[in-house]
């Protein structure tokens, strides 16, 4: 009769101890990555819907708006905006442009939206906003940008004008340092995501 030795169990112990090690840090990894492409896709539907908004005028309540804009900021820029009771120090805004001036301005243009970017407790941050010039192709980096659709073309500007060509916002999972790029061209309009 033969039967499994002390050492024999304990090497096929420790050989299953490790395989099930290796599948919770995947697992979890796996969810760092998955909670920084849905910041990516926020980001990306806020474009899409201020872009949709703009050419189809579809939300009524701000029919006297000239636009529809998504407002990217970091921490590092001081700004901030409120969802519901909660202040938000980093993320985007999506808004109703009232004043008439093609960009974000505090307590007056009309929030539709102030999200965080921050899911499922992974620690989302705004690492980089960085706007390419159309003149000189030169990229300057920034703490804050906005990406405005006019109405009813949906013809963009960012932070207002026509002098920038692209508009890309870095978004990074702290914990695992992986980045995810959200482009806007402001030329054809398309919006993109590494996913």
């Amino acid at each position: 009769m033969k039967a499994f030795t002390l050492v024999e169990m304990l090497v096929a112990i420790t050989i299953i101890g490790l395989l099930t090690t290796v599948s919770v840090v995947q697992f979890q990894s796996g969810r760092q990555d998955d909670a920084l492409r849905l910041a990516a896709m926020r980001v990306a539907d806020a474009l899409r819907a201020s872009q949709s908004a703009a050419l189809s005028g579809s939300i009524e309540q701000y029919a006297n708006a000239q636009g529809y804009g998504v407002f990217a900021f970091q921490a590092a820029s001081g700004k901030s905006c409120m969802n519901g009771s909660v202040t938000i120090n980093e993320g985007i805004v999506l808004f109703a442009d009232t004043d008439s001036n093609k960009s974000y301005t505090i307590n007056t243009d009309t929030v539709i939206r102030c999200q965080s970017l921050i899911v499922d407790d992974a620690p989302i941050v705004v690492e980089k906003i960085e706007e390419l010039k159309a003149s000189d192709d030169s990229i300057s980096s920034v703490a804050v940008a906005t990406a405005f659709f006019q109405r009813p073309t949906a013809s963009v500007l960012i932070d207002g004008t026509k002098d920038m060509k692209k508009l890309t916002i870095t978004l990074k999972n702290t914990r695992n340092n992986h980045t995810k790029q959200i482009v806007l061209d402001r030329i054809s309009g398309r919006i993109d995501f590494d996913y």
